[in-house]
């Protein structure tokens, strides 16, 4: 039962605060696994309930690894990046570990969420994502800051159309930017909006240690 093994020292490792060493294999079992084994059924109920366990005992939507903090560092190649709705900013936190200017921004209301009360893993600004944005828009016209920094959202709710004033906004501004986006093309993250209207694509080195644990198809994009 060695994707039980892997489910118990993921959700240990995040009662402590520790993201995962690697990337998790698919934890949810074939029909045809389950057909030879039907024994496994309790442990593939609990196995595939896994991201919903994150959420509500943790507050974490997704699922980032030590070897992808790893690539975004070297993606980043000394650059800022503002992570985006960040919630509970587990992402960040592991960057900052790592040593990488990280900043979470989140409004920390989630009144209405899965999960209410957040629990953030390091230090978050409260604000809200667009106007962060517009923030770091304003230091550069105002010659503050040389450049934007890189700004990264993660399995943003695909209720509203924030993402996609991120990207008018950051398209008006007319300074080069770059925009990382976590979630599952047309399903059950971003609006419908972001996904007809950004230009995107999904960068090797951002996914050679990203990819989809369960029955949701999330992956790493750049969108312009």
């Amino acid at each position: 039962m060695a994707k039980t093994t892997t489910i118990e020292g993921v959700l240990a490792g995040l009662a402590n605060r520790q993201l995962p060493s690697h990337d998790l294999p698919r934890v949810d079992y074939s029909a045809d696994e389950l057909m030879r084994h039907p024994e496994w059924l309790p442990f593939d109920e609990v196995m595939s309930d896994l991201r919903e366990t994150m959420v509500n005992e943790h507050g974490i939507w997704f699922l980032p690894n030590q070897d992808f903090l790893a690539d975004l560092k070297t993606h980043l190649k000394g650059r800022e990046l503002v992570e985006l709705c960040a919630g509970n900013a587990a992402l960040s936190a592991g960057l900052q570990v790592i040593g990488v200017d990280a900043k979470p921004v989140d409004t920390l209301d989630w009144v209405g969420q899965d999960i209410e009360v957040p629990s953030p893993w390091t230090t978050v600004e409260k604000a809200s994502a667009d106007e962060a944005v517009r923030e770091e828009i304003q230091l550069v016209q105002n010659g503050d800051k040389d450049a934007l920094p890189v700004f990264l959202m993660a399995w943003v709710p695909n209720g509203n159309e924030v993402d996609w004033q991120i990207l008018q906004d950051l398209r008006e501004s007319g300074l080069p930017f770059e925009l990382i986006v976590i979630g599952e093309e047309n399903g059950a993250t971003n609006s419908k909006k972001f996904w007809q209207n950004a230009e995107y694509s999904l960068p090797d080195g951002l996914n050679q240690n990203y990819h989809s644990f369960d029955s949701f198809k999330d992956a790493v994009y750049s969108a312009n």
